[in-house]
């Protein structure tokens, strides 16, 4: 995968580069004030669909000899629509340590989920892991299919790449799987032998007899 190419933003306003087929881009470097770049947003789409483990890709900084390294810190969209508004790149070096929030996925069917008569719940989406940036995998799966009603799934319980350490508090839940509740049928209202008060009666009055 070639590196993307990133450039000074200058003076544009971030609508006039989005108007302009280019995505505003902020690049963190360590003891510097945030740089504004900007990105031709076709090749920045590709660079994410690409990017490796946690979001790491390869940009080419223009009037710079060497590639760098950057993880996407952040990537702001319109919400429900596949468009780019901003992208924040922090820039890492080869052996740096850091913690970044990773993905966990649940694998299979427990028993009770299989045959409708429980609810998986995903506790948490993401947990905390530590460890160099070439090390840390993208997103971690969790077999889920022995899980039984009243059983549950720690971020302690799972095993990490080499290298890698869990962040996140090893009591935080991931999974779990709860009895499918039913909804008790309401009883039906007791039967009256008495007239609904105020009600009229449908018969026709009887005339008096002469």
């Amino acid at each position: 995968m070639d590196a993307l190419n990133v450039q000074e933003r200058g003076n544009a306003k971030p609508h006039q580069l989005r108007r302009d087929g280019l995505t505003p881009i902020g690049l963190v470097e360590k003891g510097k004030p945030t740089r504004k770049m900007q990105a031709d947003t076709k090749s920045l789409r590709d660079a994410i669909s690409h990017a490796q483990g946690i979001g790491i890709i390869e940009i080419q900084v223009e009037g710079e000899s060497k590639r760098r390294t950057v993880f996407l810190k952040q990537v702001d969209r319109i919400p429900h629509t596949p468009q780019i508004l901003n992208v924040t790149l922090n820039e890492i070096s080869k052996n740096e340590v850091m913690t970044a929030d990773v993905h966990v996925n649940a694998v299979g069917t427990p028993p009770e989920v299989a045959k409708g008569t429980g609810v998986l719940v995903a506790g948490h989406s993401t947990i905390k892991l530590k460890g160099k940036h070439s090390d840390l995998p993208g997103h971690l799966d969790v077999d889920v299919s022995h899980l039984e009603p009243g059983g549950s799934i720690h971020a302690g319980a799972l095993q990490l790449p080499n290298g890698v350490e869990l962040a996140s508090s090893p009591d935080t839940t991931l999974f779990s799987v709860t009895h499918l509740r039913t909804a008790e049928p309401e009883a039906a209202p007791a039967a009256s032998d008495e007239a609904p008060t105020g009600a009229e009666s449908s018969a026709a009055p009887e005339e008096p007899q002469e």
